[in-house]
């Protein structure tokens, strides 16, 4: 779309995207492709200057005709022929209305003698004044074939010392593993691994786990996505058969002979509940079952100061996730960053809307094998659109674990810690452990056993129930607000997974003497 609009002069073309230096080329390559049509770069420290070597934006003809100041540098780009014009990080200055007076002038102007006006930047949104004047064009994250040629164009480069001693087999997966990364993250990240190989192993080789690293490092420093190690499997989580053997089938949906069958991929899932039941264990996993990347989205990290900031941010994020895909994407605690939607036009011009929207509008339309898990505490935060049927293939309630759910759970942590299960009285275990969550149940685990190994003894069981008596659990703590938690759902249709039978917290109350407890929040 983007060549299409330079290909036919558009006067004004705002771009957003995360790969400056990669989409800067690709509209020189457009210049040269249409007659040679001039092409500058304007950025506040260097002003206009036109650029004649793509592959370095620093090599340039002619001066600069002390265009730094914006308004000039509009002028000036508007009324040379033919000219294409690009105009880096300009979203600062879009709140001036000298600067917003100035593009519409010379959007005018770059139109009578054929010049296009292109705005390049991660983070830039359309002033209203500018509406019906530009058109916008959202660039994806550098995809394959753009990564393959910029590994061939390092090697070559090298090729004394590097080429000949590189397989295609591991340039393929060195590219499947920078995939999420710009062209210049990726460049810098195959480097590394070749001069690190070279060091320790004394010849190169593209790595793909360095390659990864260097990826997870380049998603940790948006402060935006963060690469998560994913779990062994769900045989890992206690408890929850029903949204187990639901993530099983979904898998399933991003095979190829399921396209053939006409079924479409799973979108997700939304988990809602009591804090510390497996929520964010299950998508851990998730992705340790599907042996898929984990990527945690914190809503919360999404909002930027700077105008335009928090939809670039949630722009990258998911064009991060859709480029590793197959990929699970997880949504923390969506309440911190989703609530305040209703009021989001009094209180901070709409942002809080748009990005909801936004969200909701990928998850509704995307096509790529991306699996959400969304989970949540407080449900009362969360805007009822997100809750709607259709958003996400199914919405669950984990409940406190049944008596099923608990046994297993002490199972998991007992053989986690090298203790064999079945020199423990479970049944007695599952008895003292009503309305327990598994969090609580695994802090319990923990603290028995440093207690066991600082008298220099071996566990036991009533070493475990001590643990467990000495923990107040949420379900006596905020009894009201589980039971609130548990009539909303039930009245809600949504699908309840696990649960303790009924009267657990004032059953609680009385073992652990509760005329002295305080409910208050």
């Amino acid at each position: 779309m983007l060549r299409d609009y330079l290909f036919c002069s558009k006067p004004g073309i705002i771009v957003r995207a995360q790969d400056i230096t990669s989409t800067v080329k690709e509209i020189m390559e457009v210049a040269h492709e249409v007659g040679n049509r001039p092409f500058c770069v304007w950025d506040a420290n260097e002003g206009l200057r036109q650029v004649i070597n793509p592959d370095d934006l620093f090599i340039t003809k002619g001066n600069r005709d002390n265009t730094t100041a914006p308004v000039q540098a509009l002028q000036k780009a508007s009324t040379t022929k033919d000219a294409i014009a690009v105009f880096l990080d300009f979203h600062h200055y879009l709140t001036s209305p000298p600067v917003l007076s100035a593009m519409r002038t010379a959007f005018v102007m770059a139109e009578k003698h054929g010049a296009s006006l292109v705005f390049v930047s991660r983070y830039i949104s359309v002033p209203g004044e500018l509406e019906r004047e530009v058109v916008v064009v959202d660039c994806p994250v550098s995809g394959r074939e753009q990564l393959r040629k910029a590994l061939d164009r390092l090697l070559e480069k090298n090729r004394a010392r590097i080429a000949a001693k590189i397989d295609d087999r591991q340039k393929e997966l060195a590219v499947e593993s920078a995939l999420g990364l710009t062209v210049d993250e990726a460049k810098d990240a195959f480097a590394v691994s070749i001069v690190r190989t070279i060091r320790m192993e004394g010849k190169p080789r593209l790595c793909p786990r360095i390659i990864s690293e260097q990826k997870r490092q380049a998603v940790a420093r948006s402060g935006i996505l963060e690469f998560v190690e994913p779990g062994r499997s769900l045989s890992d989580v206690g408890g929850l058969d029903e949204i187990k053997n639901w993530f099983v089938k979904r898998f399933k949906t991003f095979l190829p002979e399921a396209a053939e069958y006409g079924i479409s991929p799973a979108k997700g899932c939304l988990l809602l509940g009591v804090p510390g039941c497996g929520k964010s264990l299950l998508a851990r996993a998730v992705a340790g079952e599907w042996q898929k990347p984990l990527l945690r989205l914190d809503f919360g990290r999404v909002y930027g100061s700077l105008v335009g900031e928090t939809e670039a941010n949630l722009r990258r994020a998911i064009q991060a996730a859709e480029a590793v895909a197959p990929a699970v994407l997880w949504v923390d605690e969506a309440e911190k960053g989703l609530s305040g939607t209703a009021s989001s036009g009094r209180t901070d011009s709409g942002v809080t809307s748009r990005v909801f929207g936004s969200f909701l509008t990928w998850l509704q339309e995307k096509t790529s094998p991306v699996l959400v898990i969304a989970t949540a505490n407080d449900i009362t935060s969360l805007p009822p659109e997100l809750l709607r049927r259709g958003r996400f293939d199914s919405i669950f309630f984990v409940d406190l674990p049944d008596e099923r759910a608990r046994e297993e759970i002490f199972k998991i942590h007992l053989a986690k810690r090298r203790r064999d299960p079945g020199k423990f009285d479970l049944p007695a275990l599952v008895a003292a452990s009503e309305g327990y969550s598994g969090a609580e149940i695994e802090s319990a685990v923990e603290d028995a056993m440093l207690e066991a190994f600082s008298e220099g003894r071996e566990v036991t069981t009533g070493d475990l129930i001590v643990a467990l008596k000495n923990v107040i659990p949420l379900s006596v703590n905020r009894r009201d607000d589980i039971e609130r938690l548990r009539r909303w759902a039930e009245e809600s249709g949504f699908k309840k997974t696990s649960g303790t039978k009924a009267g657990y917290g004032e059953r609680l109350l009385r073992i652990l003497g509760g005329g002295s407890i305080d409910l208050s929040d």
